[in-house]
């Protein structure tokens, strides 16, 4: 368990004598006493697991040992009772499952902004709003129903390392053995959506796999746009196929390859003319293309972003302004997926995207870096 340690009243009356909007712990332990309303704002601490989940340590281990599927952490204004603080900001990584040293670093990266997101927001929106947002996230939060874990023994180690081996020698196994290929599967019936079993694969060869696909239908033939993935080339280039309402499909037809990886081939129909956004993390921009002869041939238009990692980019036309969501890479040791940023602009054929309020408060263009992550919409 952890310890639990309190200041002596002579240093508390001294913290309170410097009138601070807020303390942060850094170490390990836990508060309690007058220490936690010396600061205007309380003392705000980070957690290197969810609560709702685990409690204790070591940090990020148990989720390795114990397979879950995420790792947590969240930024908390401490209370008496440990784990029942006021939630600031929550956020979840995927659990990298054969490593437990690289599972804490990539969640560590992950939460590592939450402090100057948190000053930034609270410097914006006011005391009051600020508040209101942690009171309504707090009152959607639940009960804490958590295991408290501790180090491990001598012997829970050695039990716990012949699983983790085994674990690994078993990943090795497979990857020498067999090659995880994705796939497209389809159904035409519009009754029998939620019937996995009536959906049809659809046949590629075996050196490829198949994914993000995006959809335009026009009459009664379905376009579909999507990633290949080679193996022989190590990287993706994005293809069309055309399958009529019978379910015939003809071959793909490919229409983007660069030198850099390509995939997920977001399109969109607007004015009468049809764009793509596809990811191009490879070559550090987003960049937009429009079609000239529907579906196989497109021009590149113009970079929306420059100099940025950023994948699955989607767009959203919402109440007269265009929403772009994007997955983006800020820290050099986390990953991309675990960023999800949000601007906006009045047209989307631009390189002046504004970013929302999470992810800093400044003008994005082109060629400036984005170093916040998106919460939510305005």
């Amino acid at each position: 368990m952890e310890r639990t340690e309190s200041l002596l009243t002579d240093d508390v009356e001294q913290i309170k004598a410097y009138n601070l909007d807020i303390l942060i712990k850094i170490g390990f332990g836990n508060l309690s006493g007058d220490i936690l309303t010396a600061a205007k704002y309380g003392v705000w601490a980070h957690y290197a697991a969810d609560p709702q989940r685990v409690r204790g340590g070591p940090a990020g281990f148990w989720e390795v040992m114990e397979q879950q599927p995420v790792t947590g952490a969240v930024m908390e204004i401490l209370s008496e009772t440990p784990g029942a603080g006021r939630v600031l900001c929550r956020s979840w990584s995927t659990t990298y499952p054969y490593s437990f040293r690289s599972n804490c670093n990539y969640y560590h990266w992950t939460s590592s902004d939450f402090l100057p997101l948190l000053l930034n927001r609270l410097h914006s929106l006011g005391e009051a709003r600020f508040f209101q947002e942690v009171d309504k996230q707090n009152s959607n939060n639940g009960h804490y129903f958590f295991h408290s874990y501790n180090d491990p023994g001598l012997l829970k180690s050695i039990l716990l390392s012949i699983k983790y081996v085994y674990r690994l020698v078993r990943k090795k196994v497979h990857e020498k053995l067999y090659w995880d290929q994705w796939y497209l599967l389809y159904n035409l019936d519009p009754n029998s959506e939620s019937d996995l079993g009536k959906y049809k694969k659809i046949p590629l060869p075996d050196d490829e796999f198949w994914a993000d696909p995006h959809i335009l239908k026009r009459n009664e033939t379905y376009y579909i746009f999507l990633e290949i993935f080679t193996q022989r080339k190590k990287k993706g280039h994005l293809s069309v196929m055309e399958m009529d309402s019978r379910g015939n499909l003809s071959q793909p037809v490919t229409i983007l390859e660069k030198d850099y990886h390509l995939s997920y081939p977001f399109v969109l129909e607007w004015d009468d003319k049809v764009y793509m956004i596809p990811e191009t993390k490879g070559n550090k921009t987003i960049e937009l293309y429009e079609c000239t002869e529907f579906p196989y041939k497109w021009e590149f238009k113009m970079n929306l972003m420059e100099n940025v990692k950023a994948v699955d980019t989607t767009l959203l036309y919402h109440n007269g302004k265009w929403w772009m969501f994007t997955l983006m890479l800020k820290t050099v040791g986390a990953r991309t997926s675990e960023y999800l940023h949000i601007f906006h602009a009045d047209n989307f054929v631009t390189n002046e995207w504004k970013p929302h309020i999470s992810n800093k408060t400044e003008k994005y263009t082109a060629r400036r870096r984005i170093v916040h992550t998106a919460m939510a919409m305005e």
